[in-house]
């Protein structure tokens, strides 16, 4: 992915799991280095549905941790996995300096659906400024 990003000049906005970026410092590192923003999807991507304000603070704290140690700093940007946030999260965000980001084009890569499937969506449903949602879990 970033490989393509870089060829055709493009820039994005990598919101990670903690999990993961524990797991490959390295190419965090890269994301950042490579001009790209770095944002917070929490550390082990539960519903926050499921959760207590308290309980929610404290994957973003947790994975604002191990962002801040691998790149320098904390995001500022969080997306909620499955895009469930409550307005008393919200409002909870807004306390903690965070700012939660949606989206409006979704492939559903995370189906596994072949590539060229998911470029064709994302080509057919992509305006100018929209936000487009990719896993790294994906195959295509």
């Amino acid at each position: 992915m970033l490989n393509a990003l870089e060829e055709f000049d493009v820039p994005a906005t990598f919101f990670v799991l903690g999990q993961r970026a524990e797991a490959n410092p390295d190419y965090v590192r890269r994301i950042v280095d490579e001009g790209h923003d770095i944002a917070n999807h929490t550390y082990s991507h539960p519903n926050l549905a499921d959760l207590t304000v308290d309980e929610m603070e404290q994957e973003i704290n947790q994975a604002d941790a191990v962002i801040e140690n691998i790149v320098g700093f904390r995001p500022r940007l969080f997306r909620p996995p499955f895009g469930s946030i409550s307005e008393e999260d919200v409002v909870r965000l807004g306390e903690m300096n965070n700012v939660a980001i949606g989206w409006d084009v979704d492939p559903n890569d995370w189906q596994e659906i072949p590539a060229d499937e998911v470029s064709e969506r994302v080509i057919a449903d992509t305006t100018a400024g929209s936000i487009i949602l990719l896993h790294d879990a994906s195959t295509a």
